[in-house]
């Protein structure tokens, strides 16, 4: 199960900002109700080319995991729609200019009122608090930019301002709305009310200035561009070879030393300008021309591998056909492909944020929680286990000594016999679901035995029913660093199912 699973979200929003936080809410199993306006729909189903089949690339690019509805928001029907949609909703997101929500009765007090659990998300340029000059002007990528000092620190010293090469600013700020969608989901978990959420493009752009911004506020300075160099490490920039260019990253002093071993350089280690990482800062006019001379000497495969066996961080300059074509994307799922009903088979980059599925080992299930849940380790034969607390109440725990393990039933470490029906078997659970008291289940199920004797000192993990009619239990063991060394997923019919009283619960072990 996606850790966003019965969530439910009216996305209001359209072009970039907005459905890249939605698209990141569905990847992690959230229902998106995406509402557009009839005849034309979001914006971006018009921009291109590239179009495939009539159908934006730019478009598909943040809107995958979406329902979509036709509503037009300036008819009274299509508002009153709007707002029983919301009223089913736990998050609405919208990013119209500020007032115009309010104007076509969609605005945060209404809705909210009318739903108190509703987190309702809005974004826009420059925020609704503020001065009232910024907020009511509409935010485009290219605008915050520039406002707000990336774009006077990007490009070549002697070049103009450049922006990023992807709508930064606009990324951001959805990354920024998915962050504080799933801190006031959590916080709504605690209080069991919904949250006004304002978030700027401004704000979400700054925030990243970090180092850059620091040195004016603290020491005065005004940084300028710097083309692709860092203003505090050296040397840490691109360099060409003789066929190429690459990305060179000196960290630190350590690292120094080996490059000038590298380079065959022995006098560069030993000048007092170079050997400390502060001094090559200061002395980078006289340093980095040599080791362009020096780097013009081989190509950039020899380089990169004389520089990565001595433990110096490089790597070459990728194009996108280039980089989305690179193994370690592939082998993490980061390019995945889909069928869309009308462009046919399309490849999309993949998403992260939900927790990666379990390698199936053969006659095993693979198993997903429905909270806080990471990899282990791959053990031999690349298999790759998941385990987790269950923080959404979907997982009941109990740790007890594999020798006595409180379930009931006939285990026997001997294999399953041809036409031989599974043992039934009977697990009690006295524990906690969540952070509430509830009655335990005693469920009676047919399983296939396996030996937990083999494997002593583990916790027994088991799922509460699904609507299938079955139950997940697993055996794991972990070591003395609590990593999972063994897990035996099994997914099991329920035969019967009844809760525990709390007069059985009291007097049974």
């Amino acid at each position: 199960m996606l850790p966003l699973a019965g969530v439910r979200v009216l996305d209001l929003s359209r072009v970039l900002s907005g459905p890249f936080c939605t698209m990141n809410l569905g990847d992690m199993g959230a229902e998106i109700i995406k509402v557009e306006e009839p005849g034309t729909g979001d914006d971006t189903r018009a921009f291109g080319p590239p179009f495939v089949k009539g159908v934006s690339t730019y478009f598909l690019s943040i809107n995958r995991n979406k329902k979509s509805v036709a509503l037009n928001l300036k008819a009274s029907e299509g508002k009153a729609l709007a707002r029983r949609l919301a009223a089913k909703c736990d998050v609405v997101v919208e990013n119209f200019r500020p007032g115009v929500a309010d104007r076509l009765g969609l605005g945060s007090g209404e809705l909210t009122a009318a739903n108190p659990r509703l987190i309702y998300c809005s974004i826009s340029g420059f925020g609704h608090a503020g001065l009232p000059e910024y907020s009511k002007l509409p935010g485009y990528d290219v605008v915050v930019q520039g406002l707000s000092g990336l774009q006077h620190l990007t490009g070549d010293p002697a070049g103009p301002p450049t922006k990023v090469g992807v709508s930064i600013s606009d990324l951001l700020t959805g990354m920024t709305a998915f962050q504080a969608i799933l801190l006031a989901l959590f916080a709504r978990e605690r209080s069991g009310q919904g949250q006004v959420l304002d978030i700027a493009m401004l704000d979400a752009t700054a925030q990243v200035l970090t180092f850059q911004a620091t040195a004016h506020l603290i020491a005065g300075q005004s940084p300028a561009r710097m083309g692709n160099r860092h203003p505090s490490i050296a040397p840490y920039e691109t360099f060409r070879a003789a066929d190429g260019y690459f990305n060179l990253a000196v960290g630190n002093d350590a690292q120094w030393k080996k490059l000038c071993e590298v380079l065959e350089e022995p006098a560069l280690g030993e000048d007092p300008r170079f050997a400390q990482n502060r001094s090559r800062v200061e002395h980078r006019e006289q340093l980095v021309p040599r080791l362009e001379a020096a780097f013009l000497a081989r190509p950039v495969a020899d380089w990169l591998t004389r520089l990565g066996q001595a433990g110096i961080p490089a790597g070459g300059i990728s194009d996108l056909p280039q980089a989305l074509a690179h193994p370690q994307l592939g082998a993490r799922g980061m390019v995945v492909e889909t069928l869309h009903p009308v462009a046919g088979p399309v490849r999309l980059l993949g998403s992260r944020t939900p927790p990666p599925e379990a390698t199936r080992e053969p006659g095993a299930s693979s198993l997903r929680t429905g909270g806080p849940t990471q990899a282990s380790p791959a053990r031999p034969g690349g298999s790759t286990t998941l385990h987790g607390d269950g923080g959404a109440g979907r997982i009941w725990r109990r740790t007890r000594s594999a020798s006595t393990p409180h379930i009931r039933a006939p285990w026997a470490s001997r294999a399953r016999q041809p036409g031989r029906d599974f043992p039934r078997a009977t697990l009690a659970w006295p524990c906690r679901w969540a952070s509430s008291r509830r009655s335990p289940w005693e469920l009676t199920t047919e399983m296939e035995p396996f030996d937990l004797r083999e494997h002593p000192g583990g916790d027994v993990l088991l799922r509460v029913p699904n609507d299938n009619g079955e139950a997940i239990v697993v055996h794991q063991q972990m070591d003395h660093r609590r990593r999972v060394v063994l897990c035996r997923p099994l997914r099991l019919p329920i035969v019967q199912a009844r809760r525990v009283t709390v007069d059985e619960e009291l007097g049974g072990g």
